[in-house]
């Protein structure tokens, strides 16, 4: 329930929720924490996150995961706040995971900062230097930046490497109710 709130961007009835919930007994784990913050960085609860994230293990016992971490540099990223989740990802001690960064290397996308995305992609290139997909959101980023020289140079190295974006998947909602 605190994920479905979550995915509508209704942050604040997640966190009403996850109160209840707890008021009721129910013991939060590393799953609930994961749907809320989630939730509170779909909604722009920035603060809310920080905090939830901030006492998940001295209040509610829970090791927070990479899993928790990646959502954090979503949440600061998804909100512009791109030093900040720099300065995260260099806190945690998930500095050799691409999730985290390949959250950074999103918002960079997002927000147009071409150049902390291109030392994000740097990290990325060096962390899974078969994955097509950094190379392709980089080159994406010079594209929008007018940058056309160095988005050839980048899809030449895909081609020249024979690289391969990996598998992702997609869902629907065929009968909304």
């Amino acid at each position: 329930m605190i994920s479905a709130h979550g995915n509508n961007g209704e942050g604040r009835k997640a966190i009403a929720l996850f109160n209840e919930m707890l008021r009721s007994g129910v013991v939060a784990n590393k799953s609930t924490f994961v749907s809320l913050l989630s939730a509170c960085g779909h909604s722009g609860l920035v603060d809310e996150g920080m905090y939830y994230y901030g006492c998940m293990l001295e209040k509610y016992g829970v090791q927070p995961t990479v899993d928790h971490q990646v959502y954090m540099v979503d949440m600061l990223g998804r909100s512009g706040r791109l030093e900040k989740a720099l300065d995260f990802v260099m806190q945690t001690e998930a500095l050799a995971e691409p999730g985290i960064w390949g959250a950074l290397l999103s918002a960079c996308n997002y927000h147009g900062d071409v150049g902390m995305g291109r030392e994000v992609a740097d990290v990325l290139f060096k962390l899974e230097p078969q994955n097509a997909g950094y190379y392709v959101s980089l080159s994406n980023m010079y594209v929008a930046a007018g940058r056309w020289k160095e988005a050839v140079e980048l899809r030449n190295i895909v081609e020249e490497k024979k690289l391969k974006k990996p598998v992702g998947y997609s869902s629907i909602d065929v009968c909304s109710m």
